[in-house]
């Protein structure tokens, strides 16, 4: 009897605590965000294997091996609500001598997704929006990406990056549900650097 009370206790513990706001630093960079109630975090070990088959997709798409021309990522958080409702917190090196410049990087990243979005879901609708955003005091590139599925489904890929240092900091924000993306913009547009 007093197992069981003791997994309902925690069961109920679990739900309470993903019914809360909380907060990832990145002391690196002196980055909070509060990630809203409702989101979970993702297993890095799960994400990466995801990733993995999206770089296949991609390669499938472009009939070539893309693991020389990609740079090691290190995955620092990733959340979620629902299935389709991302937040992911990304970094990897890069330095404009060697990699080029840095807003034509992040818009050539985009136009293979888009290639790759295109090949993959034919029937879609696939619309582009490119810019830059001042995220407390960073500049950051940003582009937004929506499929719109033969369905009427709406996906939105919004993808941040910005340089600090030799580093590429990103932050993806994917969604289906319209109103999950909004509270996920939000909280990234009010995180803040020290």
């Amino acid at each position: 009897m007093e197992k069981r009370l003791l997994l309902l206790a925690l069961f109920f513990i679990q739900i309470a605590a993903a019914q809360t706001e909380s907060i990832f630093t990145y002391n690196e960079y002196g980055w909070s965000i509060t990630i809203p109630a409702g989101y979970n975090n993702v297993d890095i070990k799960e994400w990466e294997k995801l990733q993995g088959r999206g770089l296949n997709l991609m390669e499938d798409a472009y009939n070539t091996d893309l693991s020389e021309v990609v740079q090691p990522i290190e995955t620092l958080k990733v959340v979620k609500k629902g299935q389709y409702n991302y937040l992911e917190v990304l970094r990897q090196d890069f330095d404009t001598a060697v990699d080029g410049d840095h807003e034509e990087v992040c818009r050539a990243v985009a136009d293979v997704l888009v290639e790759t979005f295109t090949q993959t879901m034919p029937g879609s609708k696939i619309e582009v929006h490119s810019g830059k955003e001042i995220i407390s005091g960073k500049t950051f590139v940003n582009n937004r990406i929506n499929v719109t599925f033969p369905n009427g489904m709406q996906f939105v890929a919004n993808m941040y990056s910005c340089l600090i240092g030799k580093k590429e900091f990103v932050i993806n924000i994917m969604y289906l549900d319209k109103e999950e993306g909004e509270r996920l913009l939000n909280a990234f547009k009010n995180s803040t650097f020290k």
